[in-house]
């Protein structure tokens, strides 16, 4: 995988966050997991200088343990993406193809040649559209027949199909992609298209870069070391650091769009 390609799954993994939000988020984790071990330690009366080290031992342990699930987390998500990035490709092949090219390969995901009606647009099966080859097919004296359309069906058109009085057998773009001949995409060739799709969708203005993910994280870090000033002697303390937690979901949010619980 290329640096650029990186970047892109990077960017849609942290939830469209950029570079400096991913390392503000970052230090201020640590730096709260630091603050909320030292108080508890001091809660158990820790002496100092070996509660400084066993904070820093502690905190480093708990950062490095979350990096390493983030780690394999990202794994699995650039590998689902990869997969999802080259069903899109191949799809994108056989929209473009020749009508009479894209009937044959219906007709081989079907498994027959008769009966068989394709849709070839980049869009779900609508009702309409539904409607329309039925009236085609029942007036041709036919009561069973396969519909393969490339992109699948909206929930109209399976609604509608449970009212009709013939047997339809759909077939998606994932059936097609089983039975279809087409040239192998690569992981180079699918990092590639993802990276240009994740490019459009990057916003330059401030709000949008710090993405939707972090508020709530604060929202929940702050909720709980307020709970916990209630069980602790250094009540002021917790509240302080809860308070610094609320005050950076606010801001998150207040950079980004929509209500904080949302």
């Amino acid at each position: 995988m290329d640096r650029q390609s990186r970047k892109a799954y990077l960017y849609i993994f942290n939830n469209k966050k950029s570079l400096p939000a991913r390392i503000s988020d970052g230090v201020s984790a640590a730096v709260i997991t630091y603050i909320v071990i030292s108080l508890v330690l001091l809660e158990i009366r820790v002496p100092r200088a070996a509660n400084v080290v066993c904070s820093l031992l502690l905190s480093a342990a708990v950062v490095t343990g979350y990096r390493l699930l983030r780690d394999l987390r990202f794994e699995r998500f650039v590998k689902r993406q990869r997969e999802e990035t080259k069903k899109n490709i191949c799809k994108d092949k056989l929209l473009l193809c020749s009508e009479n090219d894209f009937y044959k390969a219906a007709c081989d995901c079907a498994g027959k040649c008769g009966n068989v009606y394709a849709y070839q647009h980049k869009m779900p099966m609508d009702a309409d559209a539904l409607l329309c080859i039925y009236r085609k097919a029942t007036a041709a004296g036919e009561k069973s027949f396969s519909l393969v359309s490339l992109y699948g069906f909206d929930d109209e058109a399976r609604a509608q199909i449970k009212k009709l009085d013939a047997q339809i057998t759909l077939y998606d773009g994932d059936d097609m992609l089983k039975a279809a001949v087409i040239d192998e995409c690569t992981d180079d060739d699918a990092d590639a298209a993802f990276a240009a799709a994740a490019n459009e969708q990057k916003k330059p203005r401030l709000k949008e870069r710090f993405g939707k993910g972090s508020a709530k994280a604060y929202l929940f870090c702050g909720i709980m070391l307020f709970v916990m000033s209630l069980f602790v002697r250094f009540t002021l303390y917790f509240r302080l650091v809860g308070t610094i937690c609320l005050w950076m979901a606010v801001f998150r949010k207040a950079s980004g769009n929509g209500s904080l619980l949302k």
